[in-house]
């Protein structure tokens, strides 16, 4: 085990991956949401946080379908 960490519960691993999931899933929804035709900066500002979201919580749902994760202390 790295220094600093421990051992994530498997019921907490997975009660984290379940909530990821689901943020996921709103996430993609509000995208889906959104207009096709962009033309206001807020609009494609608000298009590039949630795709930049979607991509971090991808990220987070990869590290947590592992089935050891080693958190920070």
């Amino acid at each position: 085990m790295p220094p600093g960490t421990r051992l994530m519960q498997e019921d907490e691993r997975r009660a984290t991956l379940d909530d990821l999931i689901s943020a996921k899933k709103m996430t993609n929804d509000q995208i889906e949401r959104l207009p096709i035709t962009n033309t206001s900066m807020k609009m494609m500002s608000h298009r590039r946080e949630l795709e930049e979201k979607m991509g971090r919580l991808e990220k987070a749902i990869d590290t947590f379908s592992k089935p050891k994760v080693y958190v920070q202390i």
